[in-house]
């Protein structure tokens, strides 16, 4: 889900020695890959962290830009904030493990089980690239990047400015503020935070929440 990717992936928690073990061990037997030599390369968000500032505005003085840091996301648009097409495929398979037993279990077939999971993760993909990267200023995704509503999408300019000034879209900006009020160790969840409240009862002012959009 958004809450794994987001902690484990794109703020590569995974790199940590204590991180997952249960994973490590399983890819280490299956794939033969010692545990210790297990790592995820990550995709710019780390630095897009070290980039914003409490209020969510980029830091774009001269100081900042002369950093390596920044200097790392200079080929990248959208600076480390957009859920590249990677992202969403790392997302989709990370959640195979656990969905296709579950929906199996209660009698989906496997077209019927993709039918509900593929467009949910486009969705995902969608209103996250709609409303992070215009938290931060910048402006929503186009499809050569991620599945978004930039240019070329016919009406993705009107449906991202009707949903940024939704409730939700106002709940969704304070809990992923204290995402990065709180340096990121917390409200991984981007577009869905009700999962990491649910799981570690995070609220704003906790030092949990990794969810963005759920």
């Amino acid at each position: 889900n958004e809450y794994m990717t987001h902690r484990y992936f794109q703020h590569l928690e995974f790199n940590r020695p204590e991180s997952l073990p249960w994973v490590k061990s399983l890819v280490e037997r299956v794939a033969g890959v010692p545990a210790a030599e297990q790592r995820v390369p990550g995709d710019g968000h780390v630095e897009h962290h070290a980039e914003t500032y409490d209020d969510m505005s980029l830091k774009n003085d001269e100081r900042w830009r002369a950093n390596k840091a920044s200097q790392s996301l200079d080929d990248d648009y959208y600076r480390g904030t957009a859920f590249h097409w990677s992202a969403t495929l790392i997302m989709t398979v990370q959640m195979l493990p656990s969905v296709l037993p579950t929906y199996a279990l209660m009698g989906w077939s496997l077209p019927d089980t993709f039918a509900i999971l593929l467009p949910s993760m486009l969705l995902h993909a969608v209103v996250w690239n709609a409303i992070h990267p215009p938290m931060h200023g910048l402006p929503p995704v186009a499809l050569t990047d991620g599945f978004g509503t930039g240019p070329g999408v016919a009406g993705g300019k009107a449906f991202s400015e009707w949903l940024i000034g939704t409730r939700y879209a106002h709940w969704i900006f304070e809990n992923h503020m204290g995402h990065h009020v709180l340096g990121g160790q917390c409200n991984y969840n981007v577009c869905c935070p009700m999962t990491g409240l649910l799981r570690y009862g995070e609220i704003w002012g906790d030092m949990c929440n990794y969810n963005v959009c759920c």
